[in-house]
């Protein structure tokens, strides 16, 4: 039927075939055993296995094609992940004011998975599998990956009133070089209850909450591909064959590389402060927190463009830039209950600022690790969009013409009406040289959020904005 794309629907249904299935299987077990009371002993293991499998096979009879035989697509797809956690807890309380806990243990994660395609468009219809036809493509990937952690935590209360916490860990990737694999990360988080002080005890008739916070803290990322460290090829016969018998005939498929490997490559490193206030007035009613953040991240994990002159399939994994992120978010609620009726009503206000603060070399006086459009630079939040700058309206013929003369204008047509662009650079030129980052300031958001819930309607009701 050519008004339907030269295909049959009714030898669609009955020819072809399409499908997939997809199966799923999750499992966690876990032991615990307590030999005194103030330790805990746990080992907690788990699986996560996916299955995906597909076939899509268009018939002759229902698609015509000009080759005169059917095609087949399939594709076959796992993933499995395995996971363990095996913790020693210590936790005890002295003299009725002194509260400690204390965790060692070693955790690991392994993942596997791989990808399978086929594709022939020669098949014999009476054999409609991949080795029945004549063009037959086939490509395989696999992905495997290992992170082996060792971690220790240590609570420690007083009286209700002062808490610290301390925590490291010692994390090992096997997306890294041989020599980069292992960083250790820390942080350090202490609090005040201010409520639970005696010279405080007079307010408790409508405060029920002050607390300050602060903490600081360093935590690694490793989230890249799992074969960066390596050279990357790939056997073409359209972008790497060779004539190797001399006759200009036959073709030989080649080998091409795709990507450099890093073998320096180490875990991106991200450091932040914090400092934060809650409170609750009123029986909980309403409660009120404020935080203030500073993040500072190294080492950013990324695969720069480079220049065509430095040859094909020289992209590469880099630790190559620093980035830094700072804001403050406040959230003010309100909450009660009338009988069967609750609400809740909660506004929320961030502001946020974000610029990168180290690229390499190589990049930092181009378009950094942007493609032309938006730009990716020190001293500028990340993505900033590339723009031309107005500089206000033609009013008049006059002023189109005096633009004219003076400017050789390659972009924009100039008319009554129409936007004046700026000369930014001063060369007496409109071209994309004159283009600038678009930088709107740190970004502020405010928030409303309503909650309702009536048990004798058996409603609930949310807004959100």
């Amino acid at each position: 039927i050519p008004e339907n794309s030269n295909q049959n629907p009714r030898a669609t249904a009955e020819y072809d075939e399409q499908w997939e299935k997809t199966y799923n299987l999750q499992g966690n077990m876990y032991l615990e055993w307590k030999p005194v009371r103030q330790l805990v002993l746990r080992t907690n293991n788990g699986v996560e296995m996916k299955f995906k499998e597909g076939r899509r096979y268009w018939s002759q009879e229902a698609h015509n094609f000009t080759s005169g035989y059917p095609v087949l697509q399939s594709t076959n797809t796992q993933y499995r992940t395995l996971t363990t956690s095996n913790t020693a807890t210590w936790t005890d309380r002295y003299d009725d004011i002194h509260d400690l806990r204390v965790l060692i243990g070693q955790e690991a994660t392994h993942y596997y998975g791989y990808q399978y395609y086929g594709y022939s468009d020669t098949l014999n219809p009476e054999i409609p599998y991949h080795t029945s036809g004549a063009n037959y493509e086939v490509s395989y990937s696999n992905s495997t990956s290992t992170l082996m952690s060792f971690l220790g935590i240590a609570d420690y209360n007083y009286d209700g009133r002062y808490y610290l916490q301390l925590s490291g860990r010692y994390d090992g990737s096997s997306k890294f070089g041989s020599n980069k694999q292992w960083g250790f990360f820390y942080a350090l988080g202490a609090s005040w209850n201010a409520h639970n002080e005696a010279f405080m005890q007079d307010y408790k008739d409508w405060l029920n909450m002050a607390k300050l916070r602060v903490s600081y803290g360093i935590n690694g990322n490793d989230q890249i591909t799992a074969n960066a460290t390596y050279n990357l090829y790939s056997i073409s016969l359209d972008n790497g064959s060779y004539n190797l018998s001399g006759d200009n005939k036959t073709l030989e498929a080649g080998t091409r590389r795709t990507r450099l490997g890093n073998e320096y490559l180490m875990w991106e490193e991200t450091s932040q402060f914090n400092v934060g206030v809650d409170a609750a007035f009123f029986n909980n009613r309403l409660s009120f927190s404020a935080d203030y953040f500073n993040k500072n991240t190294d080492g950013m994990l990324y695969a720069p463009s480079v220049a065509a002159v430095i040859g094909e399939g020289s992209t590469q994994y880099q630790n190559c830039a620093g980035m830094n992120n700072r804001g403050f978010e406040t959230v003010i609620s309100w909450r009660n209950t009338h009988g069967d009726f609750s609400y809740e009503i909660a506004f929320n206000l961030s502001h946020y600022a974000n610029k990168i603060t180290y690229l390499p070399e190589e990049i930092y006086y181009t378009f950094g690790c942007g493609n032309g459009t938006d730009i990716t630079n020190v001293g500028l939040p990340y993505g900033s969009w590339l723009g031309y700058v107005a500089d206000g309206l033609f009013r008049t013929q006059a002023e189109v013409d005096e633009y004219n003369s003076t400017y050789q204008v390659n972009f924009g047509r100039p008319g009554v009406g129409r936007i004046r662009w700026a000369d930014v650079n001063g060369d007496k030129q409109i071209t994309t040289a004159d283009r600038s980052a678009n930088i709107e300031g740190p970004a502020k958001l405010v928030g409303c959020d309503v909650r309702a819930t009536d048990l004798r309607a058996g409603a609930a009701m949310i807004l959100a904005g």
